[in-house]
């Protein structure tokens, strides 16, 4: 079952990047796969700590990130400070949604309600403005690092 899934992944994975005009190089073909393999949130920093992509540098990392968000498959999450994270766009939040992230760890969770569009409005329409979309930040201490603080 898992073998089935990477390799449908990969299929995939090529579709999309032939379908956005990008070329498709085996680092591109290899990051992308790990995002719809993960089906999370990712930092730069969990590729470049990961075996399987020891052979890219991080300029190289960098660069398919780039490219990969200009073609809209993925898109930055901002962290704390100057941390990012990525996640694939459509393909598995098709919904808009919101992240949380720990300020201890960085780990960062989708929260898949945004439940503040309507007050979000409301206040725009006070001063009128028509809200076309919103962006959310939130940070606080995750389970395991307050768990640890004990």
């Amino acid at each position: 079952m898992i073998k089935t899934s990477i390799v449908k992944n990969q299929i995939t994975a090529e579709t999309l990047l032939k379908e956005k005009g990008l070329r498709c190089t085996k680092a591109r073909i290899l990051i992308f796969c790990e995002f719809l393999n993960r089906n999370k949130p990712l930092s730069i920093n969990e590729f470049k700590n990961k075996k399987s992509f020891n052979d890219l540098d991080e300029s190289s990392l960098y660069r398919n990130f780039k490219k990969l968000e200009a073609a809209g498959l993925i898109r930055a999450i901002p962290g704390s400070g100057d941390f990012h994270f990525y996640e694939t766009t459509e393909l598995q939040h098709s919904h808009h949604h919101h992240h949380i992230t720990c300020s201890s760890c960085k780990k960062i969770q989708c929260l898949n309600v945004c439940s503040v569009e309507k007050q979000l409005s409301k206040m725009a329409n006070s001063v009128g403005f028509q809200v076309e979309g919103h962006r959310l930040e939130l940070y606080g201490i995750c389970q395991e690092c307050v768990a640890k603080k004990l």
